[in-house]
Formats: structure tokens, sequence, C-alpha cells
């Protein structure tokens, strides 16, 4: 796969050197709080909202979170955590 296509470098979300530091706390506050807006998930975590949407976007990419619309605000997307989350390794989890 070129690393153009995933920039993480590798094709599987089991593999704990896909997620950047950033990604990881990405999954981390949304295991901790559940599913949030890209400009919720800014706020947890203390960064912009470009930071925050560019980490939402590695995480999609690499199959571990999804972005839907939400039903009562079409202008909003909302971030949850895939199946392939709980495949990730407990050293990613923040309550470890």
């Amino acid at each position: 796969m070129n690393p153009k296509e995933n920039p993480g470098g590798g094709s599987s979300p089991e593999e704990p050197s896909l997620l950047s530091p950033r990604g990881a706390q990405v999954v981390a506050a949304l295991r901790d709080t559940g599913d949030m807006a890209v400009f919720e998930l800014a706020d947890v975590l203390e960064v912009s909202r470009s930071v925050a949407s560019t980490a939402v976007e590695e995480l999609v990419q690499l199959g571990v979170v999804e972005r839907r619309i939400d039903s009562h605000d079409r202008r909003r997307r909302i971030v949850s955590l895939r199946a392939a989350a709980a495949r990730l390794p407990g050293g990613w989890r923040s309550d470890t």
C-alpha cells in the first residue's frame, strides 16, 4: 500500500504502531466519554478543531472510528468508535 493512501503505514487496526499519539488520545476520549462531534472532541483534547479533525480522519482511514451525520442536526458530524477499536491492544486504553 502506498504510504500516502494510509498515513499510519499499516493495514490493520490491531497493529499498535498504526495509531499516532494523537490518535490514541482520540480513541481514549471516545472510550471515556462516548460519541461526540469533532468540535467537542477538540475541546476534550484541548486542541484546535483542525488538529482534532486531522486525527479523526487518520482513524477513519484506519477503520477505527466512523463519522456520521447527527440525526438532530444535519450540519454536525458525530464521531464514534467502530468494532475495530475493541481489538486494539489494552495498552491504548486510557484506563490502563
